[in-house]
Parts: C-alpha cells; sequence; structure tokens
C-alpha cells in the first residue's frame, strides 16, 4: 500500500473510531436515563402503602350483662352515664323488660362489675357479667375494603415490575451494543497502529532515500 493510501486508510479509520466513540457516549448517556427511570419507579413503589387486614379486636366490643340466678334471661347494660352511676338492664329477647339501674360499677382494675336494681320493690345490688363480642358487620366490610385495597396494591405492583422489566431490557440490549462497540473501537485502534507504523516507515525510507 502507498503512502497516499495509506494515509487515506489511517483518516478514514481515524473517522469511525470518531464515530465509534460517539455511539458509545451517546449510549452511555441513554443507559444512565434508564438507570435514572429505574430508581425513580423503585422509589414509587416504596412509597405504595401495604394494605393490612383487619383484626377483630378491632371491632371487638366488651358488654356487661345481668343473668338473674337459675334462669334464662340476660339483661344487657345500656345507656350508662359514669358519672351518675345510672344505666338500663333491657333483656336481650324483650326490650320492652328493662330494669333501671342505679349504682353502677364498672371497675376493670378491680374487676368489679356491680349494679343496684329494683326486683318487686325492693332495692338489691347484682353482678355484673363481661362480655366480648365481635361486631360481625363492621368486620365483613373492613375486610372487604381490605381486599379491594389489596387488588389496587397488587395491581400498581405489577404495573411498576413490568415498567421494571421493560427498561432492564432495553438496557441490556444497549449493554450488548456498546460490547460491540468496544470490540470494534480495539480493532479499529489495532489497525490504526499498524497503519501508524507503516507511515512512520515510509516517512523514514523516503527521508533516506532523498538524503542520500
Amino acid at each position: 500500500m502507498g503512502l497516499a493510501a495509506t494515509q487515506t486508510r489511517f483518516l478514514a479509520l481515524t473517522a469511525r473510531k470518531s464515530n465509534v466513540e460517539y455511539k458509545g457516549q451517546q449510549i452511555n448517556q441513554q443507559r444512565t436515563v434508564l438507570s435514572d427511570k429505574s430508581a425513580s419507579l423503585y422509589s414509587e413503589m416504596l412509597t405504595i402503602s401495604v394494605p393490612v387486614p383487619p383484626s377483630t379486636g378491632d371491632f371487638t366490643n366488651i358488654y356487661y350483662y345481668y343473668q338473674p340466678q337459675g334462669e334464662n334471661r340476660k339483661y344487657k347494660l345500656q345507656d350508662l352515664n359514669k358519672e351518675a352511676g345510672t344505666a338500663s338492664l333491657v333483656n336481650l329477647k324483650d326490650d320492652e323488660d328493662t330494669y333501671a339501674a342505679t349504682d353502677v360499677t364498672i371497675d376493670t382494675k378491680q374487676g368489679i362489675y356491680s349494679a343496684r336494681i329494683t326486683v318487686n320493690g325492693e332495692s338489691v345490688s347484682v353482678n355484673l357479667n363481661v362480655t366480648e363480642e365481635v361486631d360481625q358487620d363492621a368486620y365483613d366490610q373492613a375486610y372487604t375494603q381490605y381486599v379491594y385495597k389489596q387488588y389496587l396494591y397488587e395491581n400498581e405492583l405489577e404495573a411498576i415490575n413490568a415498567k421494571t422489566a421493560i427498561i432492564q431490557q432495553q438496557d441490556k440490549a444497549l449493554e450488548l451494543e456498546l460490547n460491540r462497540l468496544d470490540t470494534e473501537e480495539n480493532e479499529l485502534k489495532t489497525e490504526m497502529e499498524a497503519l501508524d507504523k507503516v507511515l512512520g516507515d515510509n516517512v523514514e525510507d523516503s527521508y533516506k532515500t532523498f538524503g542520500g
């Protein structure tokens, strides 16, 4: 290859190498943008509120009731006025059967639950039993809301995962292209170094020829 042809080839390779380097810079910039998008999606995922299933304990109410000895009737304590110490003891099966309760004592620390009612014209003190009951309707409603929120949460999470998967695929493609450009740049560099040596040898031979 003559000196002019070698020089032309070297310049062409230089131009190609510059173009490859520019493409590599563009790809690195694209990968940076994808990385920012991925980080943003991750931050978005962290802000999603995870639904928590309701607990029956949150819908459990404490009730006090009076059951006459040897009878199946139960009277539920209602309309409690703690300051006045008054309430009503209402028959669970017949709300017209009601006792007016006074001197009502509800002391959870001491485990004392008592009241005074009038039975057959006589004021007597009775002990109150305590029970816990779950408000099933309220619990079922809360659980339905939880199921709906869980559905929305999973959909949002799937959407973020799908976007993240696309970004990962795009980044993988860019990485492969960058590796290809790196290989091409190394090949160009090797060829340019060889041509540079040829050019140097040609120049040296020319000086020897004309220098006599």
